[in-house]
């Protein structure tokens, strides 16, 4: 019986050579044409420094080459303009200088200048808050494409297309420079989870889906469940019993930008099934029971690209089972699930919806 109980080389000419090429080319395409246009950006304090690093990232997905780093001289954006309006200086160039909001100092203000090849220098600015830099840099990306879009003379050769960014792109900077609430990036991911006792028990494969709803840039409701695709078997002479188990969680989740990552933290809980059969051989006879419990779950993520639709996604997750269960077989054999379980994760996700 089975009873639970609660507790520049030639050879790269070939064809198949250059159809790789190709392909590996394809894939790392920005949106937009590379361009060899080349931005600084200065920030004036070290603190401004992650505020910078995620601009540098988003104009480097426009195709611009840039440069980036503390500095104490002026640009262009500070120097005064000749009459006319022309710069003593007339190579190709954009600057961004970051620096405190003087009226706020939560906020950050971007002066952003372009220079021509007719050596017409044009300004803007733009402003953000320095606790959500993703938003900042899309808006400051935007103004600066906006801005190139209106010096008159530009080289053909080298600007990249940033005369007509893209719908979306378009109202995710809206949504920025207006400073209204955003709905943010929402995602979905499918992925091969190993649940780990920590005790007594082989693992338990299962898939997982989860969806992740965002109520800011780095805050998101999180909701996951776990099916088994597998089961862990005990048998002794006289039975064998397969167990599994499954749940649903909700939760809160928050991440950050590392580089061109994002790292996570979640707390999450939920109602937990666990059911076991047995097979048995006469005299004695097969059963089957179910336990409903509660899994209470700490968790870790990393997403990689953190800007891209598709991501691949690795996650560990430490729960509580309770009440833990045991599985007996007949009266000589036990063993128990929890109360401590691991959950190793690999994946593919999906992010929709408008980006901060």
């Amino acid at each position: 019986m089975v009873r639970i109980d609660a507790c520049a080389n030639r050879r790269f000419r070939s064809p198949r050579c250059a159809g790789w090429l190709a392909l590996v080319a394809g894939l790392l395409a920005a949106p937009r044409a590379l361009a060899a246009d080349r931005v600084w950006i200065v920030y004036s304090e070290t603190a401004l420094q992650p505020v910078a690093e995620r601009l540098a990232s988003e104009l480097g997905t426009d195709g611009y080459t840039v440069e980036l780093g503390p500095r104490d001289e002026p640009s262009p954006c500070e120097k005064p303009l000749a009459p006319g309006g022309a710069s003593e200086v007339s190579s190709e160039a954009a600057w961004v200088r970051l620096s405190p909001d003087p009226n706020d100092a939560s906020a950050v203000v971007a002066a952003i200048c372009v220079r021509s090849t007719v050596a017409l220098l044009e300004r803007v600015a733009s402003r953000g808050e320095r606790s959500e830099p993703e938003r900042f840099a899309l808006a400051t990306a935007e103004a600066l494409n906006g801005l190139r879009a209106k010096v008159p003379v530009m080289s053909s050769r080298n600007a990249p297309d940033v005369a007509a960014p893209s719908p979306e792109r378009a109202s995710r900077s809206d949504g920025a420079s207006r400073d209204t609430p955003s709905s943010g990036n929402n995602q979905l991911a499918l992925t091969q989870t190993a649940l780990l006792d920590l005790a007594e028990l082989p693992p338990l494969w299962g898939g997982a889906l989860a969806a992740e709803l965002a109520v800011s840039s780095n805050v998101r409701v999180a909701f996951d469940t776990f099916v088994p695709v597998s089961s862990v078997e005990l048998a002794n002479e006289d039975a064998r019993v397969t167990l599994r188990a499954a749940w649903v969680r909700t939760g809160i989740s928050w991440s950050w930008l590392a580089g061109d990552a994002r790292v996570g933290a979640a707390l999450l809980a939920g109602p937990a099934l666990t059911w076991a059969s047995a097979e048995a051989r006469a005299p004695r006879v097969g059963a089957a029971d179910a336990k409903l419990g509660a899994l209470l779950t700490l968790a870790t993520t990393l997403e990689y690209p953190s800007h891209s639709r598709v991501f691949l996604l690795a996650a560990f997750r430490a729960s509580g089972l309770f009440p833990a269960v045991r599985v007996a077989v007949a009266t000589d054999t036990s063993k128990a699930l929890g109360p401590l379980v691991a959950e190793s994760s690999l994946g593919v996700g999906v992010r929709f919806g408008p980006v901060f």
